[in-house]
């Protein structure tokens, strides 16, 4: 069976060498190029070892699309989003597939406000890739090894926090880059905020030590390290560094959700706006409605995905965003997921509050939210979407991202099409572990039956 490209508005996945190699790079490239219109282009990269590849073979559509390159080398993905918002007539790219295991790789494309391409503009991107059409007369473009914009975006960071109350506490913390882009970066940022810093799986770069995926069953050299020396906290990042997951100093994981809720609500705490408003996804827990309204906020949802959350957060003048995936958003400083944002500010929070992360994390109740995957099927979604929907006929539905069934404020399941894997997701999520699988194997027995009765 023949590999397909994972296509959607997160960019362009596949495994390097089948699904996606060096002649799919370049057309992209050129596609690229094009629906730029002639604006130059910055590219990023992660440290996978197929990211030279596909670099230069991206890079040679570009430039045959007549756009000039600038060059930013092995950069986290969040300061190619800095740097596309500090100079809008620029777009930008990405060499990266996120949290996706080793064999992956991919393409992050950002239009020129900074953000990945929405709906629309992916949509037209894509015809040009599918076309692949070659320029007309156009003189190739040129490429600029550009400086190395980190340490603008950190002191950009810096300014817009209390860098003295964190240099004050003197922080020891561990760090989990997963061999990724932090690997380069993650500790000369937290000295700088005048922490001790250990760092584990950081060498080689580019050869993943676990999966990447910040979960607690990845993440064990992490929750045995941090007790281990006594550390403040932990934190553990995706290769390309925009998402991130904190553990407290008992080795303990405040699992995405947690962490996301904590700081979402601690940027409502710390703004000077009168009703601050938040933007999560409709998969995110409901302990960031929580956190949000004990400190004076409130939230408005929106599909998954970066560009469908930061598109919200503009529409309503949010203060902060962010995913469940682990990434926090603060437009203050640029409108993309961060993990180096979400280190600044939780180091800030527990400065200020002269706290534990621990603490803190109790302030949250009790939730149990279960993620959960099918194959993705040959098939519209649509007619299992109504047989789901149909076997709960009191429930309110949310169908803005494929289904969303609100059984109370506290429960509630969300099945959607994965952007970034061939998979559908379930994710529930009820007060207690035993709620919330119960409420999955009934919605995934739904699925079964369909599946066995050829019902959709």
């Amino acid at each position: 069976m023949e590999e397909k490209l994972i296509i959607s508005v997160s960019g362009i996945r596949g495994i390097y060498g089948k699904a996606l190699n060096c002649t799919k790079a370049l057309t992209l490239g050129r596609a690229f190029g094009l629906f730029c219109k002639g604006k130059e282009i910055y590219l990023g990269a992660d440290t996978r070892l197929s990211g030279d590849a596909l670099k230069h073979a991206f890079t040679a559509g570009v430039l045959e699309a007549g756009n000039n390159l600038k060059d930013l080398g092995i950069v986290p993905t969040p300061v190619v989003e800095f740097m596309v918002e500090k100079n809008p007539s620029h777009c930008a790219a990405v060499i990266t597939a996120s949290h996706n295991t080793q064999e992956y790789n991919g393409i992050k494309f950002l239009g020129e406000t900074g953000t990945f391409l929405n709906e629309e503009e992916f949509a037209e991107f894509l015809a040009l890739y599918k076309e692949s059409p070659y320029p007309d007369n156009r003189d190739p473009g040129r490429i600029e090894i550009a400086p190395n914009p980190f340490n603008d975006f950190a002191a950009t960071l810096f300014s817009l926090i209390d860098i003295e109350a964190i240099q004050q506490r003197k922080f020891h913390v561990v760090v989990d880059p997963c061999n990724g882009v932090g690997a380069l970066y993650s500790a000369q940022f937290l000295e700088n905020l005048g922490c001790t810093v250990t760092m584990i799986n950081d060498f080689p770069p580019g050869i993943f030590a676990h999966n990447p995926e910040p979960k607690a069953v990845h993440l064990t050299d992490l929750l045995r390290k941090v007790p281990e020396i006594g550390a403040d906290i932990g934190f553990a990042q995706d290769p390309d560094g925009d998402r991130l997951v904190l553990v407290d100093e008992k080795g303990r994981i405040a699992d995405e959700e947690r962490g996301v809720a904590l700081l979402l609500g601690y940027l409502v705490e710390r703004t000077k706006k009168k009703n601050p408003v938040v933007v999560v996804n409709h998969s995110t827990s409901s302990l960031v409605d929580y956190a949000c309204r004990l400190w004076g906020g409130s939230v408005v949802r929106s599909k998954v995905g970066e560009v469908h959350v930061v598109t919200a957060m503009r529409k309503v003048g949010a203060i902060a965003g962010g995913e469940g995936s682990g990434g926090i958003i603060f437009p203050e400083f640029h409108a993309g997921r961060d993990s180096f944002a979400g280190m600044a500010l939780i180091l800030e929070c527990l400065a200020k509050k002269k706290s534990l992360l621990s603490d803190l994390l109790a302030l949250l109740p009790s939730r149990s939210l279960i993620k959960d995957t099918f194959p993705l099927p040959d098939r519209p979604l649509g007619m299992l979407f109504a047989k789901i929907e149909e076997s709960f006929p009191k429930i309110p539905v949310i169908r803005e991202d494929g289904l969303k069934l609100l059984f109370s404020e506290k429960e509630w399941a969300h099945i959607r099409p994965s952007n970034t894997e061939p998979f559908v997701r379930i994710y529930v999520e009820a007060e207690n572990e035993p709620q919330a699988k119960m409420r999955r194997d009934q919605i995934k027995e739904i699925i079964f039956r369909a599946e066995k009765n050829k019902t959709f």
